[in-house]
């Protein structure tokens, strides 16, 4: 008998038998849930699609997930942490922003100021707010130290153009914590030619708001910065 799930090809006598019929069913119950397991096996292989094995994939790459974190969030962290042992160029760090947030992003370097910016889009403006600290940490991973990376910071040009009313930005944003750490989603549209427009200048307003918060920081520690010219962000520490 190939299929032992298959009462039919029991004899008459053992149809109705009720002790057969209970280990004919255990057996059948038994056999899906050994083809479950070997499909949900199957899906551990790949972090992409992990569920019951996530664990064993966080503790080979050192990954501790925070506190009531998804699937899908560890899933970007393993992916992120993978991605993190490439070549820091643009577009692996551009490929691992849009792993873990999910949104189209592109990379702005400073050359003169040591700065790496990354920047999210979407079809509309917004703002992204989500757990950062494990996409910061796969690109400090990659690229050298003497770099800093950060995220387009939410400056006031990014918040007037959203159309939100002041009830909707206060539920959006219970305290000034819950604004600094998100980044907006600038709007892009995609011109006839089919090349990217941005409607905002992502390169120069937010990289600017950013070098006046390392201003005002570095001026509450004593220190004085003298900038070296007007048309760039070098500056000289005093």
């Amino acid at each position: 008998m190939s299929n032992l799930n298959d009462r039919e090809q029991l004899p008459d006598f053992l149809l109705a038998d009720p002790t057969t019929e209970a280990i004919s069913e255990a057996l059948r119950l038994a056999g899906i849930q050994a083809l479950d397991l070997v499909a949900s096996g199957k899906e551990q292989f790949s972090p992409a699609t992990a569920t019951w094995g996530l664990p064993w994939w966080e503790r080979i790459l050192g990954i501790i997930p925070p506190s009531g974190a998804s699937l899908e969030q560890r899933r970007r962290a393993i992916l992120a942490k993978f991605m993190g042992q490439c070549m820091p160029t643009k577009a692996a760090i551009e490929a691992i922003g849009r792993t873990m947030t999910g949104h189209p992003s592109g990379v702005t370097e400073h050359f003169a100021a040591y700065m790496t910016e990354l920047s999210f889009y979407g079809d509309a403006p917004g703002f992204l707010q989500m757990d950062f600290a494990p996409l910061y940490d796969a690109v400090n991973a990659m690229i050298p130290a003497h770099l800093l990376f950060y995220l387009t910071p939410v400056s006031w040009q990014s918040v007037e153009t959203i159309p939100m009313t002041m009830e909707a930005f206060t539920a959006e944003f219970p305290s000034w914590t819950a604004l600094e750490n998100s980044s907006p989603i600038i709007a892009q549209t995609v011109s006839g030619d089919g090349e990217l427009v941005v409607s905002v200048d992502a390169e120069h307003v937010p990289a600017t708001a950013f070098v006046e918060d390392v201003i005002l920081t570095l001026a509450k520690l004593g220190f004085r910065l003298v900038p070296d010219s007007i048309d760039t962000y070098d500056y000289t520490i005093i």
